[in-house]
């Protein structure tokens, strides 16, 4: 993730890893817009429509994934115990077998949300699986907030490039 350079290539390349190093049909990476207090997806990769995903807003506490990220919490969905020690979680999509959310946080701030998950009956996450997710998470928000910022770094160059050349063309006239 770390040798991307632009925002839209590591979220990507996090996608993608989820797909390689999970038992996965589709993996989604959601951002926080604190702005609109909403979850949006920024990158989707694997079996479906997981481009068509990109735009999808979750508002906080709505959803599977804006519950996770508001409650702080990850996730395993697939298994009744999920829902016995969260019975305020809501589950609308009956298609989906099992899954892992995972939000993001970075210093204690919401980054976004990490999105696993199958169709396949076979496939089941356990605590292992969650874990291994929680850690590439954290890494993820590094790398996000990394290349966030390097972004703001290539913006504030060139205009500070377009400046000068606009100060240096007035002053040879």
């Amino acid at each position: 993730m770390g040798q991307h350079n632009t925002p839209e290539s590591v979220f990507e390349c996090i996608t993608e890893s989820c797909l390689n190093a999970f038992t996965c049909d589709r993996a989604s990476l959601m951002l926080y817009d604190a702005t609109a207090k909403k979850l949006v997806v920024r990158a989707a990769s694997g079996k479906g429509a997981a481009a068509n995903m990109v735009g999808a807003e979750q508002a906080m506490g709505q959803g599977v994934a804006g519950w996770a990220a508001e409650q702080k919490k990850a996730l395993i969905l697939g298994r009744e115990r999920e829902l016995k020690e969260n019975p305020d979680l809501k589950l609308n999509s009956p298609s989906l077998l099992a899954a892992m959310v995972v939000p993001i946080f970075l210093r204690d701030e919401l980054v976004g949300v990490i999105n696993v998950s199958t169709q396949s009956p076979e496939i089941q996450y356990f605590d292992d699986d969650l874990q291994a997710l929680t850690v590439f998470a954290e890494n993820a928000g590094a790398c996000i907030r990394h290349a966030e910022q390097a972004e703001w770094m290539r913006k504030t160059i060139e205009n500070l490039r377009r400046q000068l050349d606009k100060v240096s063309q007035n002053t040879a006239v």
